[in-house]
């Protein structure tokens, strides 16, 4: 799975939806170009992203899925409709306060804005009934010179 953290002048491009987070990697293709064929395709914007992070998913019935999380930043706040749900932009102070974003990607969120290098984060995910309970196992931080932190005012 591949994610994309797109940034203008301290705001987070968000997309409102009840269904998956990320985009799934197709046959053939590198987590960096699902990062930027989706983004085409869901805002109509052209980017040239750095890794930030590396997502490792283990669910309680012993299967592990791996995601790969990367940003950039635009020069402007221009996007498409997107059929896939609602696009906001939500400036990166206020995200801690909103509602509508899972405590977990909150402390997510904070931690890539901080970080001067690339995030390696272990998330546990269980079911009960049909709820989704997710919990940090850890986040470490590993050195590299492509950080949002930098990008960040």
């Amino acid at each position: 799975m591949s994610n994309c953290l797109i940034l203008c002048e301290n705001n987070l491009l968000m997309i409102r939806n009840n269904g998956h987070n990320g985009y799934l990697i197709q046959p053939g293709e590198s987590p960096y170009e699902t990062c930027v064929r989706e983004i085409k395709e869901e805002t109509g914007l052209t980017i040239k992203p750095k890794l930030v992070g590396i997502g490792i998913s283990i669910f309680e019935e012993r299967k592990t899925e791996y995601g790969f999380t990367y940003y950039d930043c635009v020069p402007e706040k221009k996007v498409i409709p997107s059929s896939e749900g609602e696009l906001v932009w939500v400036n990166i102070n206020e995200i801690k306060h909103r509602k509508d974003i899972y405590e977990h990607d909150k402390e997510i969120y904070e931690r890539y804005f901080k970080a001067k290098g690339l995030l390696i984060i272990e998330l546990e995910i269980k079911f009960k009934n049909t709820k989704r309970n997710v919990s940090i196992r850890s986040i470490k931080e590993l050195p590299n010179n492509q950080s949002i932190h930098s990008e960040l005012g």
